[in-house]
């Protein structure tokens, strides 16, 4: 927040740069709404405004869950829809679908912080289906062929309270680590509210913490009574996937260990050691093809995720952790 902090942000930002340029950007706190317009010869139809909620951290800009509507109401949705229609008109989209996505700040402002003429990605579109029940994907193709796209298209059919929730790792209920097992997909659209599960796992691949959209590993559409209820069913259905990674059984063989040892896992000591793996080990991932053609190692010594070892030292004389 300091000039000497930006100053030391900027030059590292500079580093990063190609073209030595780099752009300054202030943070807002606050709720982020995504707009669903519909613009027809010049007219907008606002389809839907729903809640767009974000982790805190590094992953701040990756959405975990939309819901609808949203839990704005009276005047801070009715700026953020004035925001939204006023957008489609600058930029003079007469005939498209338009998706904006506004920030209401704790200091009460509506901010636009970004526009897109299309159909949006993140399963939004879905938000329209299952909330209003209409269809985003016929409007654009209709639009896309000139042809017209009458009321009873565009206009809301139904209000069905509704969520989606992203199959992420933490604050989602994925555990970090190379994917041994996944299963439980059918327990979760049996669950009760669920319309609509999809999961994009793969035995064998790496699941990461959530920094970009790619890290959203599957998704879960519940629906309610209420906007806060089918956010609840959305995400307790999402806890069903039952996963299996090489840290889990990293873990359970450590514990086991500990346990034939007479200690308890979840000590200071334990907990370091596991620390230490799992930084050898992302180390150890993170050495480029050229380190491991010369066999060259990373400033990190990599280390397998191995239980520790059973062979007595002057360290097992000491307590357990």
């Amino acid at each position: 927040s300091s000039v000497d902090d930006i100053e030391r942000h900027l030059y590292a930002a500079l580093a990063e740069s190609t073209e030595e340029e780099a752009i300054l950007e202030s943070y807002h706190p606050g709720l982020e709404v995504n707009g669903l317009l519909v613009a027809r010869g010049g007219e907008v139809t606002v389809v839907t405004l729903s809640d767009r909620r974000r982790p805190p951290g590094r992953g701040f800009g990756v959405a975990l869950a939309h819901v609808y509507p949203s839990t704005l109401f009276g005047d801070p949705l009715e700026e953020i829809e004035r925001v939204g229609r006023s957008t489609v008109h600058a930029l003079g989209l007469r005939d498209g679908i338009a998706y904006p996505q506004v920030l209401w700040g704790e200091d009460g402002v509506a901010r636009l912080i970004e526009v897109a003429a299309r159909i949006p990605a993140g399963q939004m579109d879905l938000v329209g289906r299952y909330g209003v029940g209409v269809d985003l994907v016929e409007i654009g193709l209709r639009q896309a062929l000139g042809e017209p796209v009458p009321d009873e298209l565009v206009e809301p059919r139904m209000q069905q309270p509704m969520a989606i929730s992203f199959l992420t790792a933490e604050p989602g209920p994925l555990p970090t680590g190379k994917l041994v097992r996944v299963s439980g997909l059918e327990r979760v659209r049996a669950f009760p509210g669920v319309v609509e599960a999809e999961l994009y796992l793969q035995e064998g691949e790496t699941i990461r913490p959530v920094q970009v959209d790619g890290d959203r590993r599957g998704y879960v559409i519940a629906v309610a009574d209420t906007n806060v209820e089918a956010l609840e069913r959305a995400e307790a259905a999402a806890g069903l996937i039952d996963t299996l990674t090489d840290a889990d059984i990293f873990l359970a063989l450590h514990r086991q260990e500990r346990a034939a040892w007479g200690g308890e896992c979840g000590e200071p000591e334990c907990i370091a050691d596991m620390l230490l793996a799992e930084r050898r080990r992302t180390a150890a991932a993170a050495r480029s093809a050229l380190d491991r053609v010369l066999r060259r190692e990373s400033k990190e010594s990599p280390a397998l995720l191995l239980p520790l070892a059973t062979t007595r030292s002057a360290r097992d004389d000491e307590p357990a952790g």
